[in-house]
């Protein structure tokens, strides 16, 4: 049945469900969150944060509602139950960006996995001439050990990719940490009241940084893509359960988004937090060991991110390129990283493109034509959700001159 897109009993609990969602998120783009709030301010910051979460939180609802009753569960499907020929252009357009926007998903792992592999390989006395001296080579040797290692994992189910999950969700708190240790570390006692000795960081302010934090939140967040294979994989799955999965999921997210985003900024700075901040971590064996553990977290987000790629394969009588397919996608991945190397400009162009086309353009049509929900709120969600993704292909950096800050933290201390 499953492989016909009918109703099943799914194997996964809601748990399991759970920590897989909340492993989505904690992909490449959460290590792009510090720069990107860096140009926010850190209160916008938090607000761009909710409202992404609350606006896929919503949009998941609507397609696994739309799911449910029509008894497909893989988006392509859902889209050919639209009216005449709306499906097949929607079909189109949904498959067009959704390979290409996972596919740079993809090459963005396959960078954090080299970036992270040659600094922990560079803390390592025996490792760190030869690495120095040779960064190109030993960076397309671990390209290319990863993707040997990929392939099997990407052929795992669901239920096998919980217990990897569970270690993704604790490296990133671990993660955390060391960043909020090097935070305080910027915080000294002067006579009678907390001075910063760090640089001035924005608290409140607002301009055109705060739409590469828009689509950098997104481009963490966007699961509309998997959710549907997720939902069918539920065990007892409902519409209700699975929203409750959502939320519960998400407001771990809301936790971990805000936490890594403020720590970041307040350790390291507007001006010199990284696209990658794990690069801001330096060399001790804390930060080595983050950086290590974020390689293997990588390699456990990978296969969520992979699966809508190969779910038409395994809902028809192709299930048998499944294997070759996953070879394939994981060897072209791999091969386009090698001259790829900006991470935060990746993240944002995907944000953007899958925020205007899987949480604005497909969720409205479905929920007016599918659901029948209102005509307006289906067309503000639409044309909003575009027009935000249209910006964040324009504003791709952080920081803009003319971006107004109103609080600084260098007040806020001189107050205290």
């Amino acid at each position: 049945a499953a492989e016909i897109g009918l109703a099943v009993d799914g194997v996964n609990t809601f748990v399991g469900t759970v920590v897989n969602i909340i492993t989505g998120g904690l992909g490449a783009g959460i290590l792009c969150l510090p720069w990107a709030a860096a140009g926010a301010s850190l209160s916008t910051a938090v607000v761009i944060i909710i409202l992404v979460l609350v606006v896929n939180a919503w949009t998941i609802d609507i397609l696994v509602k739309a799911a449910d009753q029509c008894g497909v569960y893989d988006l392509g499907a859902l889209l050919g139950e639209l009216p005449g020929r709306l499906s097949k252009g929607m079909e189109f357009l949904c498959n067009l960006v959704l390979w290409g926007t996972l596919f740079l998903c993809l090459i963005s792992y396959y960078i954090v996995i080299a970036d992270c592999s040659l600094k922990t390989l560079e803390g390592i006395p025996a490792f760190r001439d030869s690495v120095r001296a040779n960064h190109d080579a030993w960076r397309t040797g671990i390209l290319l050990v990863a993707a040997a290692l990929l392939v099997p994992i990407c052929l795992l189910d669901q239920d096998k990719l919980a217990y990897t999950s569970t270690m993704t969700v604790m490296v990133n708190c671990f993660v955390i940490a060391i960043i909020i240790f090097n935070m305080f570390d910027q915080i000294s006692l002067g006579p009678g009241r907390g001075v910063w000795t760090g640089t001035p960081i924005c608290v409140f302010g607002l301009g055109y940084g705060s739409v590469a934090m828009f689509a950098t939140v997104m481009q963490c967040v966007i699961l509309q893509m998997c959710v549907l294979p997720m939902y069918l994989e539920l065990k007892d799955h409902s519409p209700q359960k699975f929203r409750h999965v959502v939320n519960s999921s998400f407001a771990g997210l809301f936790l971990l988004f805000s936490g890594f985003a403020f720590a970041g900024v307040m350790a390291f700075g507007v001006k010199t937090v990284s696209e990658n901040v794990l690069n801001n971590l330096g060399a001790s064996v804390p930060a080595l060991a983050s950086q290590a553990g974020m390689v293997l977290c990588i390699m456990s987000v990978y296969p969520i991110m992979f699966m809508p790629m190969v779910a038409p394969l395994k809902a028809n009588r192709c299930k048998r390129l499944t294997v070759p397919i996953t070879f394939l996608i994981v060897a072209l991945s791999c091969l386009a990283a090698f001259p790829l190397r900006k991470l935060g400009e990746i993240s944002i162009i995907c944000g953007s493109l899958s925020v205007a086309v899987f949480v604005g353009i497909i969720p409205g049509l479905i929920g007016y034509y599918i659901l029948n929900k209102g005509a307006v709120a289906m067309l503000i969600l639409g044309v909003s959700m575009t027009f935000m993704g249209l910006l964040g292909l324009i504003y791709r950096d952080n920081i803009y001159e003319g971006d107004v800050c109103f609080l600084e933290a260098w007040a806020l201390a001189a107050d205290m």
